[in-house]
């Protein structure tokens, strides 16, 4: 009975053995086999990127007689003596002249892309009433990342009473037969072959890398004599941030 024991023993302490000597084995087999991998990484972060690609202008001529000597054509209104022309200077880079007219108003935008492709400047001058003074921007999204147009606004450069009633009378009077005030509105082209698609409201509006945005920001001046010798000044913004920002409060 003890003689069984003892070689029961002996048979488990050899199983011991030879299973400390197999692992022992493995370990020196996978020390021999390692090798290394080296990964050399970059990251490349998105971009948000709006620019102004070309401007549109208003002149308005005083010609006597237009009625009879100007015919009109696209681009083109005629009131009585006075001729209205609409400039895309991305096409007609030259001022339209009338048959013996000369310069009485207008609405110019001027931008220089060698300098600052996020600023443009438009001036109204020597406005009148009944007549639609537009001076447009052709805006172009470069970003990589899509955007959404966050803010469109624009702030009197002091607390102006009439301008600020003029943006308000524009904003409630814009998609009527016969809108008056001081307004914006534009159209998206995203080059899918629909051509120009009337933007409602620009806040909101999702961008993708190379629409265009067509904005213009519209004068037409209502009769009466508080519109008359004025100076108004004011500042426009378009804010773009990243899609999945727009609506989160910070």
């Amino acid at each position: 009975m003890r003689r069984r024991n003892r070689a029961g023993l002996k048979r488990i302490g050899l199983l011991a053995l030879a299973l400390v000597i197999s692992l022992g084995a493995m370990g020196v087999a996978y020390s021999a086999w390692t090798d290394e991998i080296y990964i050399d990484s970059t990251v490349y972060t998105g971009t948000l990127n709006i620019d102004v690609r070309a401007v549109s202008s208003t002149f308005a001529y005083k010609v006597p007689g237009a009625e009879g000597l100007v015919t009109p054509e696209e681009g083109v209104v005629v009131y009585k003596d006075t001729v209205v022309r609409y400039v895309d200077s991305s096409v007609d880079p030259e001022p339209y002249t009338p048959p013996a007219g000369y310069l009485v108003a207008s609405a110019v935008t001027t931008f220089d892309n060698s300098v600052d492709e996020d600023w443009g400047t438009m001036t109204f001058s020597g406005l009148f009433p009944c007549a639609d003074f537009q001076a447009d921007m052709y805006l172009q999204y470069n970003g990589t990342v899509p955007g959404i147009v966050d803010v469109a606004v624009i702030y009197p450069d002091t607390e102006n009473a009439l301008l600020t009633a003029l943006w308000n009378l524009g904003k409630a009077t814009k998609d009527t037969d016969n809108p008056m005030g001081i307004w914006l509105d534009g159209c998206i082209d995203r080059n899918d072959g629909n051509g120009c698609v009337k933007i409602a409201e620009p806040e909101g509006l999702l961008l993708n890398r190379l629409d265009r945005v067509h904005v213009t920001l519209h004068a037409h001046l209502p009769e009466g004599s508080d519109y008359d010798n004025l100076t108004l000044g004011f500042t426009g913004i378009i804010d773009v941030i990243q899609w999945n920002l727009y609506g989160v409060e910070e």
